[in-house]
């Protein structure tokens, strides 16, 4: 059963990278890139909380703590629908603000989840657009249809010696070609076999 999900699953992934590069040759990304910043439309939003998290990581007899921020803010549309996001922000900006300010929010018309706290972080602007790294993008397609290919030959090398062992039978139907197992033992003559009395 886990040789045909990895076939299914790398046949897929191949379809899918190809199809994404195919798109991207074809000036599809540049294209959604540039629909995300003319979409663009500023707001107000509001930081509704700041959240410190503490790590703990032990790797044998060494241990080690680190800590990083997030801040959860939220914003309404121009069609009065509330959205809100959460990033990851430096501690220095984890202090300088506080919950129930107010901030400037740039999002997407079109798809409000693109969004952005501006000031804690960037929004897709036009250089970004014109700066789009394609072969990058593609150098990564490239990777996930061998990642996919390599999942299909894999799939392959267990399901398909199963299907080999089928065979044309009587009355034309396939059917599996029994074996006896104590047949093909090699016994000196006069042996006893295992369990015989």
């Amino acid at each position: 059963m886990g040789g045909y999900i990895k076939l299914i699953c790398g046949a897929l992934l191949v379809l899918a990278s190809l199809v994404g590069g195919l798109n991207m040759v074809m000036g599809g990304a540049k294209e959604a890139a540039q629909r995300i910043v003319d979409n663009a439309v500023d707001t107000t939003g509001v930081i509704e909380h700041r959240t410190k998290h503490t790590v703990t990581v032990r790797r044998g007899k060494i241990g080690g703590r680190g800590s990083y921020y997030t801040m959860t803010y939220s914003f309404v549309t121009a069609d009065g629908k509330k959205y809100g996001s959460e990033i990851n922000i430096s501690e220095e900006d984890a202090y300088a603000v506080r919950d129930g300010q107010k901030i400037a929010v740039r999002y997407n018309k079109a798809q409000p989840t693109i969004n952005a706290a501006i000031g804690f972080k960037d929004y897709f602007s036009q250089e970004d657009v014109e700066n789009l790294p394609i072969g990058t993008m593609l150098f990564t397609t490239f990777l996930m249809v061998l990642g996919g290919l390599y999942l299909c030959w894999s799939g392959w090398r267990s399901v398909g010696p199963s299907l080999g062992q089928f065979s044309v039978g009587t009355g034309g139907s396939n059917h599996a070609v029994p074996q006896n197992r104590l047949d093909t033992l090699n016994r000196t003559g006069g042996a006893a076999t295992f369990g015989r009395r």
